[in-house]
């Protein structure tokens, strides 16, 4: 049996804003290792781990991003598709022009 999916635009629009939210956070996320702080030999390591964490975090902003306008897209693609569908008939939608 074929599974159906139901978008409501107003409601989807409202997960869209949350995502986007959410994923803005992730701009500001920045750590930063102070050697003064640490009592390691390799400080040198640990600054490599904080600047690759960092470059991470950015990256998943970036795909974030991505997301929000792939969400935005397929709203606007269902909403023009429902309004095609609106303008036929009964009998044009079963039976076609």
């Amino acid at each position: 049996m074929a599974e159906q999916l139901v978008l409501k635009p107003s409601e989807f629009q409202t997960e869209i804003d949350t995502y986007k939210t959410q994923n803005a956070k992730l701009e500001n996320v920045k750590f930063e290792a102070k050697p003064e702080n640490v009592a390691l030999d390799s400080f040198d390591k640990i600054q490599e781990c904080v600047d690759t964490f960092n470059r991470i975090v950015k990256k998943m902003n970036s795909l974030g991003q991505d997301d929000v306008k792939n969400m935005q897209n397929i709203k606007s693609a269902w909403m023009k598709l429902d309004e095609e569908i609106g303008e036929k008939t009964f009998g044009e939608t079963l039976f076609g022009k």
